[in-house]
Parts: structure tokens; C-alpha cells; sequence
């Protein structure tokens, strides 16, 4: 069957998500540290280090919006150093906000590569992220390029679980036969499109080795300025 869409990943694959966040928690830092000036800015980073290492493995399928995520996580932090403050709390989530957006920036050949596809696929961002991600996407200059968002958030279920492709493809009213799907984390992006019988292929920047074998990824490349090669060679 011939290719009609892609389903693209979001952080990491169309932009660094890990540079723009450590610029907007240093807005964080720095607010704290204006309202409390006793605490040390290194030992904020360390907190935060623990709290991001659990939450960056959850996603949204509990239909958690991301102004809320970004909440908890912040109290958290708060937390540890004994302080309760909503009104610092607020200020927190609206400053790494407004931060990130600002400084997220896709990855080079990132806009080229889609307003090539984009002239012969429908182009969709599925992300395990939430309901902010729509507004990344607007941040990196590339929503004339996407047909829809569906989230984690949305939808109430994971890529890894494939349930969050199967949603895709039910709100996109596509056949997962028609459609490939592109990440750069394998066992949610690859291995997830799998479980929902989609194809798929393999954004490995950094030249991973696959933790197991998946039958459907058709290719692994290593700039997102590939795809339209790959896509031609297989339709």
C-alpha cells in the first residue's frame, strides 16, 4: 500500500529537547534563589536531577495536562528545601514556560525535510509528552507543516504500549499500512509502532545498537535530512 503520512516523534527527534530545559531550569534556579537566597543553586540542580530522572521515564497517558506535570514536579523541588509557596510556584511553571519556548530550536535540515514531505504526506507529531507540546511546535516555526498533535495527555495511553499509534491512526482515519512512523527512541518509537503494526524507522543519531530485533523497522539513519531518500526507495 502506498505511504500517506508519517507519525513523527517530537524531543529528540525534531528538536534537542535537553539544552532549551537547562536554560529555562536555570530561569527556575534563579527565581528560587531571588526568594530564598540561603540555598545553594548546585545542591537546586542536584534535587532537580533526581526528581527529572524519574519523570523523564513516565508519560502522559494518565491524561495529566503539562502545566500540571511541571507543577509537581517544581513542589517537589520546593519540597525538599522546606518551602511551601504557591505564589512562587506559579511564577516557577509560567518562567520555564515561556523560557523553553523561546529557546527550543529544531535540528539543522529540520524545516527543509518537512516542507519537502509535507508536499506528498500528511505529516503528524505523536508524542508521549502533553498538551504543550502543541506549543513547541508552534516554538519551532513548524506547525504549517504538521496536519495534527496527538499526545500522550489526549489520548490516555503510551507509544510503547502502541496504544497512543493505535489512537493516531483511529483520529487520522488511517491504516496503520499506509503509514510510517519515525522516533528516536527505540524501544517507544520503534518498538511501540510495531505493537501497533506500523512500520517504522530508527533516528539513531548516536549509532545505538537495538536492545532486541524489530521486524518492521525498515531503515535506522542518522540525519532526519535521510527520510525523503528512504521514503522514495520504498514506496
Amino acid at each position: 500500500m502506498k505511504i500517506n503520512a508519517l507519525f513523527l516523534d517530537l524531543d529528540g527527534t525534531l528538536h534537542d529537547f535537553e539544552p532549551a530545559a537547562i536554560t529555562a531550569m536555570e530561569t527556575v534556579y534563579g527565581a528560587v534563589l531571588e526568594r530564598y537566597p540561603g540555598i545553594s543553586r548546585i545542591r537546586l540542580r542536584r534535587e532537580y536531577a533526581l526528581i527529572w530522572k524519574i519523570a523523564r521515564e513516565q508519560v502522559f497517558s494518565d491524561g495529566k495536562r503539562s502545566r500540571g506535570a511541571r507543577a509537581e514536579r517544581f513542589n517537589a523541588l520546593l519540597s525538599r528545601f522546606g518551602i511551601s509557596d504557591e505564589e512562587l510556584l506559579g511564577r516557577l511553571v509560567n518562567e520555564y514556560g515561556a523560557e523553553f519556548a523561546k529557546r527550543v530550536k529544531p535540528f539543522d535540515g529540520v524545516a527543509q525535510g518537512l516542507e519537502k514531505l509535507s508536499k506528498s504526506l500528511g505529516i503528524y507529531i505523536v508524542t508521549d509528552g502533553g498538551d504543550g507540546q502543541r506549543v513547541v511546535v508552534e516554538s519551532l516555526g513548524i506547525a504549517k507543516f504538521i496536519k495534527e498533535v496527538y499526545t500522550a495527555s489526549d489520548s490516555k495511553s503510551s507509544k510503547q504500549s502502541g496504544g497512543l499509534f493505535r489512537y493516531a491512526l483511529e483520529k487520522s482515519r488511517l491504516s496503520a499500512e499506509e503509514v510510517i512512523a519515525v522516533g528516536d527512541w527505540y524501544e517507544r518509537d520503534i518498538l511501540g509502532a510495531e505493537a501497533a503494526g506500523i512500520r517504522s524507522v530508527w533516528l539513531n543519531r548516536e549509532r545505538k545498537l537495538p536492545g532486541c530485533p524489530c521486524p518492521s523497522m525498515i531503515a535506522a539513519i542518522d540525519d532526519i535530512r535521510e527520510l525523503p531518500d528512504i521514503l522514495e526507495k520504498i514506496q
